[in-house]
């Protein structure tokens, strides 16, 4: 296979869709001051967001027929940079409403919290012995609704509304469920890593060791040498 077929396999559909929301965490800033300009970006992120879920559904339903899915490579890549792009454009869009609109002073932190643990951990897993086990990133549906909710937040932070801080506390106490989560997952899936790479001490005994009666087994007899 080329590196074009490669590229080809790994850029599919849902995945370009995925990518859609990295530009727009940057025209976000073209015009910070303009809430609709703003909810736009949002929404169209928002809408990058189920359509990325739907193609790769799709495919894999047509795969599951014998038509053409997602390979491998796809699915892997796809499995953090899904996240990854919700993150990118979540931050980016809560330091233009910090920078342009007046809030609460906890407001920014609070929607943060998930992305203030999640980040750290994935960085330590990097840096760790363990960094070559694989760990599966995909969005957990709590994961989305955080993600929504975090939204929802700033929907309200940019047209000033009371109940502004109420739904950025619930954002926190949802991302800090997140965040659990994916860590214990993640734990779950090394350990289950390490158990599988550990030598299997089931196999039977060579000849010469002691057998379970304490007696030497005894090698066997060539029957040329009787």
């Amino acid at each position: 296979m080329t590196g074009t077929d490669a590229a080809t396999r790994t850029w599919d559909l849902p995945n370009v869709l995925t990518l859609v929301r990295v530009p727009l965490a940057v025209l976000v800033w073209v015009q910070p001051a303009a809430p609709m300009w703003v909810l736009a970006m949002m929404a169209a992120a928002s809408l990058s967001d189920v359509l990325d879920g739907t193609a790769a559904r799709w495919m894999r339903r047509r795969a599951a027929r014998g038509g053409i899915g997602r390979s491998a490579r796809a699915e892997r890549v796809g499995s953090w940079l899904d996240p990854a792009c919700d993150k990118l454009f979540v931050l980016s869009a809560v330091l233009v409403a910090t920078f342009t609109y007046p809030h609460p002073w906890p407001v920014p932190l609070l929607l943060l919290v998930r992305e203030a643990v999640m980040v750290p951990v994935v960085i330590a897993h990097r840096l760790s012995r363990h960094r070559a086990r694989r760990v599966d990133y995909t969005a957990e549906a709590v994961g989305k609704v955080t993600t929504i909710l975090q939204l929802l937040t700033l929907v309200l932070w940019i047209f000033g509304h009371a109940a502004t801080i109420w739904l950025a506390i619930a954002s926190a106490a949802l991302g800090l469920v997140t965040a659990v989560v994916y860590v214990r997952r993640g734990h779950r899936e090394v350990l289950g890593d390490q158990s599988t790479d550990s030598p299997n001490e089931s196999e039977p005994p060579s000849r010469g060791r002691s057998t379970s009666s304490g007696r030497s087994a005894k090698p066997a007899t060539d029957p040329k040498t009787t």
